[in-house]
């Protein structure tokens, strides 16, 4: 049997508008909202999907190799950083013309592949919140907590500590002579703190943020999760500070920078093929070529029943030929149809 790959033109279904014209066009719409010579529509449209957004090289390097880390970079209470992640859209397939910005190319993997994986949804905040506020106050109190041993063996030789804040406490409680296993239990306390504050570091994002392009876009309602690996790569951190504590430059986060994407080749986050939900391509002729890349890659029967079961569907943003026969035939030019319809391409 000779297999078409499951295809989804770009127009999405559209409501019920008054005039007995505008239903017939919107029966149109419905029937092109699947591949008509296939009889096909994704089973789970509706449902939220974790979707990453690349080029058409980077989605079949995805399909190959599975997702790359790279060092993103963030702000956190007014400091640049750079987080180790991969990225993801916790959206259903009806909004992915959301993510244009991004790439024009998506893979969308399952939730429970996602959760699997500990992937997290990130937490929304903005400049000298309350949440950002404690969160950095957490991490400063876990960082002064660490400072005691250090500070004992100062005062030890004689020398004086000028420190303010919470490091001035450290200092202060020093004074005290606390035992030194009193001081090194406090230490590992607050690295433990610290680790925990921390990851209120990597799972935050400026609810406004500023694109590549110089647009500014509300990061919210791109539902971010995001996949953070527990070490980081040839020795660096996870996190990286563009200047530390002191005002100094990080070497490793200068050197990041500087490296072409993706950066974290030799740490692949992989999946199965049946974790895949959607792949969203340009063209027909891309789609083949993707179904192909996915026989290569998989087992093809496996493949095959995935897209005969509708529980993968290769997706074309390429419009649909018979709907523009059909428009034609009605003597309605395409494009004014989209537009007095409101429709949203994928």
């Amino acid at each position: 049997m000779r297999l078409r790959c499951s295809t989804y033109p770009i127009i999405p279904r559209v409501k019920q508008y008054g005039t007995e014209r505008d239903k017939k066009f919107e029966c149109i719409f419905k029937l092109s909202k699947y591949n008509l010579m296939n009889n096909t529509e994704p089973a789970n449209e509706k449902e939220s999907n974790l979707f990453h957004s690349t080029s058409f090289d980077g989605l079949k390097s995805i399909i190959r190799n599975g997702f790359y880390p790279s060092y993103a970079k963030e702000i956190f209470g007014g400091r640049a950083e750079r987080i180790l992640m991969v990225s993801f859209s916790c959206i259903p397939l009806t909004e992915i013309a959301s993510q244009k910005d991004y790439g024009l190319y998506s893979i969308g993997m399952s939730m429970e592949w996602g959760i699997k994986n500990k992937c997290h949804p990130v937490l929304y905040t903005y400049e000298n919140s309350d949440f950002e506020n404690g969160a950095i106050d957490l991490i400063e109190i876990s960082v002064a907590g660490a400072t005691l041993p250090t500070m004992l063996d100062i005062k030890a030789k004689g020398l004086k500590i000028f420190a303010n804040g919470f490091l001035k406490k450290m200092s202060d409680l020093a004074d005290e002579k606390p035992t030194r296993e009193l001081a090194q239990k406090l230490e590992e306390i607050t690295n433990y703190v610290f680790s925990a504050a921390n990851n209120l570091n990597l799972f935050s994002k400026k609810y406004r943020v500023k694109l590549q392009s110089g647009r500014d876009h509300i990061a919210f309602f791109d539902r971010e999760w995001r996949y953070i690996p527990s070490t980081g790569l040839k020795g660096a951190n996870q996190l990286l500070f563009k200047e530390n504590a002191y005002n100094q430059a990080d070497p490793d986060y200068k050197y990041w920078s500087e490296q072409k994407k993706p950066h974290g080749q030799s740490a692949p986050l992989t999946f199965k093929v049946e974790d895949i939900k959607f792949l969203v391509i340009n063209n027909n002729k891309e789609a083949k070529e993707i179904v192909s890349l996915l026989k290569t890659e998989f087992d093809k029967d496996r493949v095959n029943q995935l897209l005969i079961d509708r529980q993968l569907s290769v997706i074309s943003r390429q419009p649909n030929i018979y709907l523009k026969v059909i428009l034609c035939i009605l003597g309605w030019p395409y494009n004014l149809l989209v537009q007095k319809l409101k429709i949203r391409p994928l």
